[in-house]
């Protein structure tokens, strides 16, 4: 059972995790080599970050610009703050970890607020044909914003693998498909079937509240209370 907002997500599958050449023995392992850090970087770094004396914030308000229209052919990128980046490549638009949350947290009362207000709303988008999800930092997949980009937008969102719980309770449909490596899985929120599946639904509730009725109506038949009320005598008026 999970008590927690669906911001935390969920368990992966598995059998997706499973399935990925990099997970050998319990565990993933990286198909470069990787660089521990040293003894005690995090505490330092984590000692930097509460009690360090260096500006983090500007100084002033932050100037932004109104994206334009981008060409209809060559490359073309937007940035809308942190990682938040449309890319436009002859045409097809991809956007890349949408964060238009205040906040980078599982709670809107708590967590890093954003510096400026979204440059574009999310619904002044263009039409796009893929959302990216690097990973499953806040600052990178941010609930609230896959909510509204399913509800305003028809693009598949590619994720990491093990990121698929959390997209889902964003509303997001799996594809039901990874990729050749493994380590991504492609979800959408157009599912071809959904609304056959639906009035599938449907039809079988209906049939079954009738065969309900059906079952009712023969029980006040031919039931006990019935037979009982058929050997009464009539009532005196």
């Amino acid at each position: 059972m999970n008590l927690g907002p669906a911001a935390f997500g969920g368990r992966p599958a598995a059998a997706a995790v499973g399935a990925s050449p990099q997970f050998r023995d319990g565990r993933f392992h990286n198909t470069a080599a990787a660089t521990a850090l040293p003894r005690g970087a995090a505490r330092t770094a984590a000692r930097e970050m509460i009690f360090g004396k260096q500006v983090r914030r500007p100084t002033g308000p932050v100037p932004l610009g109104t994206p334009g229209a981008a060409p209809a052919e060559g490359l073309h990128l937007t940035w809308y703050g942190h990682a938040s980046t449309l890319v436009e490549i002859d045409g097809r638009r991809v956007l890349f970890d949408p964060v238009w949350s205040k906040r980078c947290s599982p709670f809107p009362f708590a967590g890093p607020r954003r510096l400026h207000p979204p440059p574009v709303p999310l619904d002044a988008l263009p039409p796009l044909d893929a959302i990216v999800i690097s990973h499953d930092h806040y600052d990178h997949l941010d609930l609230p914003t896959v909510r509204e980009l399913v509800r305003t937008q028809e693009a598949p969102f590619v994720v990491p693998l093990g990121s698929a719980p959390t997209s889902t309770a964003g509303g997001c449909r799996g594809g039901g498909s990874s990729s050749s490596t493994g380590t991504t899985a492609s979800t959408s929120p157009q599912d071809p079937d959904r609304r056959a599946r639906r009035r599938a639904r449907r039809r079988d509730r209906t049939a079954r509240a009738a065969r309900g009725t059906r079952r009712a109506r023969r029980r006040g038949r031919t039931g006990p209370a019935a037979r009982a009320a058929r050997r009464a005598p009539p009532a005196c008026a």
